[in-house]
């Protein structure tokens, strides 16, 4: 047999027992992991390879970027190592070196980005909304002046309104007044027609009764004056 198949056969040997033994180192390594629960951030490498195991021989599984959260269940007994599990629920190990207790400052500029962002949105919405209350309130106040200007013209109209009323509740009475009078010259006129033409009636009787005397003065002295003054009638004969 020869020298290199010597060598060969050796190489073969060596690697069956490295891999017989290797699934029993793994599970050492990881059974001598501490566990303990913690919150960590993936630092600022762009990307962190997610392993298997706690060492660079383990396959990775996964990669982490900047800023990812994770959820720390245990570390290595030499503290280089940290298990851990992604927001995808994949559970792997990563090296502490690449870990922080606080994010990332990427991820904090981000965020701080993001929320300056959220905070101009908000501010230009209170900016519209400010905007938008102002003009109504304007317009608010110029209704309420159209407003007082209408009641302003409506009260002097009622005033007007009452005056009128009162003029004509005093013309009116006025009228009433003036109505009464009046009834009552009438009745006056009446009675004055009424007196009027007794008295024609009077002087008529009067004239008929004054010409009935004057008639009768008159037959009485046409028959007494004659008595008075008595006369011898003279005789056809004594005046021959």
């Amino acid at each position: 047999m020869s020298k290199a198949i010597r060598v060969r056969k050796l190489w073969s040997y060596w690697a069956m027992v490295f891999c017989f033994l290797c699934p029993y180192l793994i599970a050492e390594e990881t059974s001598n992991a501490t566990p303990y629960s913690d919150t960590l951030y993936v630092s600022d490498s762009l990307k962190v390879a997610l392993r298997s195991g706690p060492s660079t021989k383990h396959r990775i599984i996964d990669f982490l970027t900047s800023g990812t959260t994770l959820k720390a269940v245990a570390h290595s007994t030499d503290n280089q190592w940290i298990k851990v599990i992604n927001p995808n629920l994949k559970q792997g190990w990563i090296k502490q070196e690449y870990t922080a207790t606080s994010p990332a400052a990427r991820m904090l500029l981000a965020r701080s980005q993001s929320q300056s962002q959220l905070l101009k949105q908000k501010i230009n919405d209170h900016t519209n909304q400010y905007q938008s209350l102002r003009q109504q309130l304007e317009q608010s106040h110029k209704k309420v002046q159209t407003l007082q200007a209408a009641l302003n013209k409506t009260q002097q109209e009622y005033k007007a309104l009452l005056e009128i009323s009162q003029n004509a509740k005093s013309l009116d009475e006025s009228n009433r007044t003036l109505h009464k009078q009046l009834e009552q010259l009438e009745i006056q006129q009446e009675q004055l027609t009424i007196e009027n033409h007794l008295l024609k009636n009077d002087k008529h009787i009067k004239g008929i009764t004054q010409g009935t005397l004057a008639v009768l003065c008159g037959v009485l002295l046409a028959i007494y004056i004659p008595k008075l003054n008595p006369k011898k009638r003279r005789s056809g004969w004594d005046d021959i």
